[in-house]
Protein backbone atom coordinates (compact mmCIF):
# COMPACT_ATOMS: atom_id res chain seq x y z
CA UNK A 1 0.00 0.00 0.00
CA UNK A 2 2.82 2.40 0.84
CA UNK A 3 4.53 1.61 -2.44
CA UNK A 4 1.39 2.66 -4.30
CA UNK A 5 1.29 5.92 -2.36
CA UNK A 6 4.90 6.54 -3.34
CA UNK A 7 4.21 5.91 -6.99
CA UNK A 8 1.22 8.26 -6.98
CA UNK A 9 3.28 11.03 -5.48
CA UNK A 10 6.48 10.29 -7.37
CA UNK A 11 7.51 13.90 -7.96
CA UNK A 12 6.77 15.43 -4.64
CA UNK A 13 7.15 12.10 -2.95
CA UNK A 14 8.85 11.71 0.28
CA UNK A 15 11.08 14.63 -0.34
CA UNK A 16 9.02 17.57 0.67
CA UNK A 17 9.82 17.63 4.30
CA UNK A 18 12.82 16.67 6.25
CA UNK A 19 10.93 17.42 9.41
CA UNK A 20 11.57 19.40 12.47
CA UNK A 21 13.75 18.36 15.31
CA UNK A 22 12.38 17.38 18.70
CA UNK A 23 14.20 20.24 20.43
CA UNK A 24 12.17 23.07 21.86
CA UNK A 25 12.12 26.01 19.46
CA UNK A 26 14.43 28.12 21.61
CA UNK A 27 17.13 25.44 21.35
CA UNK A 28 16.93 25.12 17.57
CA UNK A 29 19.56 26.43 15.23
CA UNK A 30 18.67 29.82 13.85
CA UNK A 31 20.97 29.74 10.86
CA UNK A 32 18.88 30.41 7.73
CA UNK A 33 18.85 27.89 4.92
CA UNK A 34 20.83 28.65 1.81
CA UNK A 35 18.53 30.19 -0.81
CA UNK A 36 18.00 28.13 -3.93
CA UNK A 37 18.18 29.64 -7.36
CA UNK A 38 15.93 28.11 -9.99
CA UNK A 39 19.01 27.14 -11.97
CA UNK A 40 20.36 25.07 -9.08
CA UNK A 41 18.59 21.85 -9.92
CA UNK A 42 19.60 18.22 -9.78
CA UNK A 43 18.55 16.43 -12.92
CA UNK A 44 18.24 12.90 -11.61
CA UNK A 45 14.66 11.69 -11.35
CA UNK A 46 13.35 10.91 -7.92
CA UNK A 47 12.18 7.35 -7.50
CA UNK A 48 10.42 5.78 -4.55
CA UNK A 49 12.59 4.12 -1.94
CA UNK A 50 12.01 0.39 -2.06
CA UNK A 51 11.92 -1.68 1.08
CA UNK A 52 15.43 -2.95 0.37
CA UNK A 53 16.93 0.32 -0.85
CA UNK A 54 17.29 2.78 1.97
CA UNK A 55 20.34 4.44 0.40
CA UNK A 56 18.25 7.23 -1.15
CA UNK A 57 16.93 8.45 2.19
CA UNK A 58 19.62 11.14 2.73
CA UNK A 59 19.12 12.62 -0.75
CA UNK A 60 15.33 12.55 -0.57
CA UNK A 61 15.30 14.03 2.92
CA UNK A 62 17.74 16.78 1.85
CA UNK A 63 15.66 17.75 -1.18
CA UNK A 64 12.50 17.63 0.90
CA UNK A 65 13.92 19.91 3.57
CA UNK A 66 15.16 22.39 1.01
CA UNK A 67 11.80 22.40 -0.78
CA UNK A 68 9.98 22.88 2.51
CA UNK A 69 12.06 25.90 3.47
CA UNK A 70 11.71 27.55 0.06
CA UNK A 71 7.93 27.05 -0.27
CA UNK A 72 7.44 28.24 3.28
CA UNK A 73 9.49 31.38 2.66
CA UNK A 74 7.04 32.19 -0.11
CA UNK A 75 4.13 31.60 2.25
CA UNK A 76 5.56 33.92 4.91
CA UNK A 77 5.89 36.64 2.26
CA UNK A 78 2.58 36.14 0.48
CA UNK A 79 -0.13 34.79 2.78
CA UNK A 80 -2.43 37.09 4.68
CA UNK A 81 -3.69 34.22 6.85
CA UNK A 82 -2.07 34.61 10.28
CA UNK A 83 -2.29 30.91 11.17
CA UNK A 84 -0.76 29.90 7.85
CA UNK A 85 2.01 32.48 8.21
CA UNK A 86 2.83 31.12 11.68
CA UNK A 87 2.85 27.56 10.33
CA UNK A 88 5.13 28.56 7.43
CA UNK A 89 7.60 30.27 9.76
CA UNK A 90 7.64 27.16 11.94
CA UNK A 91 8.44 25.08 8.84
CA UNK A 92 11.34 27.40 8.00
CA UNK A 93 12.71 27.28 11.54
CA UNK A 94 12.16 23.57 12.10
CA UNK A 95 13.44 22.42 8.73
CA UNK A 96 16.50 24.64 8.85
CA UNK A 97 17.39 23.03 12.18
CA UNK A 98 16.51 19.54 10.94
CA UNK A 99 18.62 20.03 7.81
CA UNK A 100 21.61 20.65 10.05
CA UNK A 101 20.83 17.54 12.09
CA UNK A 102 20.46 15.50 8.90
CA UNK A 103 23.90 16.64 7.71
CA UNK A 104 25.40 15.65 11.05
CA UNK A 105 23.77 12.22 10.83
CA UNK A 106 24.96 11.72 7.25
CA UNK A 107 28.53 12.62 8.24
CA UNK A 108 28.34 10.28 11.24
CA UNK A 109 27.49 7.48 8.80
CA UNK A 110 30.59 8.38 6.77
CA UNK A 111 28.55 9.27 3.69
CA UNK A 112 28.83 12.26 1.39
CA UNK A 113 26.39 15.09 1.99
CA UNK A 114 23.98 15.33 -0.98
CA UNK A 115 23.99 18.60 -2.93
CA UNK A 116 21.48 21.15 -1.71
CA UNK A 117 19.59 21.34 -4.96
CA UNK A 118 16.05 20.62 -6.04
CA UNK A 119 15.23 18.04 -8.65
CA UNK A 120 13.32 19.26 -11.70
CA UNK A 121 9.91 18.26 -10.37
CA UNK A 122 10.38 20.18 -7.12
CA UNK A 123 11.76 23.20 -8.94
CA UNK A 124 8.66 23.20 -11.16
CA UNK A 125 6.36 22.95 -8.15
CA UNK A 126 8.22 25.82 -6.49
CA UNK A 127 7.98 27.91 -9.68
CA UNK A 128 4.25 27.13 -9.96
CA UNK A 129 3.74 28.23 -6.36
CA UNK A 130 5.65 31.45 -7.09
CA UNK A 131 3.35 32.09 -10.06
CA UNK A 132 0.12 31.43 -8.13
CA UNK A 133 -2.31 34.32 -7.93
CA UNK A 134 -2.97 35.92 -4.56
CA UNK A 135 -6.39 34.24 -4.51
CA UNK A 136 -4.94 30.77 -5.21
CA UNK A 137 -1.71 30.90 -3.23
CA UNK A 138 -2.94 29.73 0.19
CA UNK A 139 -4.87 26.78 -1.22
CA UNK A 140 -1.88 25.66 -3.29
CA UNK A 141 0.52 25.96 -0.38
CA UNK A 142 -1.83 24.03 1.93
CA UNK A 143 -2.31 21.31 -0.68
CA UNK A 144 1.45 20.92 -1.09
CA UNK A 145 1.92 20.73 2.67
CA UNK A 146 -0.76 18.09 3.17
CA UNK A 147 0.57 15.91 0.35
CA UNK A 148 4.15 16.42 1.45
CA UNK A 149 3.49 15.46 5.03
CA UNK A 150 1.63 12.29 4.07
CA UNK A 151 4.46 11.20 1.81
CA UNK A 152 7.24 12.26 4.11
CA UNK A 153 5.73 10.39 7.02
CA UNK A 154 5.76 7.31 4.77
CA UNK A 155 9.43 7.94 3.88
CA UNK A 156 10.46 8.26 7.51
CA UNK A 157 8.34 5.31 8.67
CA UNK A 158 9.91 3.15 5.94
CA UNK A 159 13.40 4.19 6.98
CA UNK A 160 12.67 3.59 10.66
CA UNK A 161 11.37 0.12 9.76
CA UNK A 162 13.92 -0.89 7.11
CA UNK A 163 16.97 1.35 7.46
CA UNK A 164 20.16 0.12 9.05
CA UNK A 165 20.87 1.02 12.66
CA UNK A 166 22.90 4.18 13.04
CA UNK A 167 22.75 7.94 13.10
CA UNK A 168 20.35 8.28 10.16
CA UNK A 169 17.88 5.84 11.67
CA UNK A 170 18.14 7.68 14.99
CA UNK A 171 17.45 10.96 13.16
CA UNK A 172 14.42 9.48 11.36
CA UNK A 173 13.06 7.99 14.60
CA UNK A 174 13.50 11.24 16.50
CA UNK A 175 11.98 13.36 13.71
CA UNK A 176 8.92 11.24 12.90
CA UNK A 177 6.72 12.50 15.79
CA UNK A 178 7.37 16.09 14.74
CA UNK A 179 6.37 15.28 11.16
CA UNK A 180 3.12 13.89 12.47
CA UNK A 181 2.57 17.05 14.52
CA UNK A 182 3.19 19.20 11.43
CA UNK A 183 0.61 17.10 9.54
CA UNK A 184 -1.95 17.62 12.29
CA UNK A 185 -1.28 21.39 12.24
CA UNK A 186 -1.73 21.78 8.48
CA UNK A 187 -4.87 19.63 8.59
CA UNK A 188 -6.35 21.98 11.22
CA UNK A 189 -5.51 25.04 9.11
CA UNK A 190 -7.04 23.38 6.06
CA UNK A 191 -10.21 22.42 7.95
CA UNK A 192 -10.60 25.99 9.26
CA UNK A 193 -10.66 27.50 5.76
Amino acid sequence: MRANNWLMGAGLGALLLVAACDNPREEMATEPATPVASESVATSPMTPMSMNDTSQFPTKATIGGLFEVETSRLAVERTKNAALKTFAQRMIDDHTAANGQLKTAIQAEGAAIPPETLDEDHRKKLDDLRAASADDFDARYISLQKEAHDQTIDLFEDYVADGPAGALKDFATKTLPTLKAHKADIDKISDAR
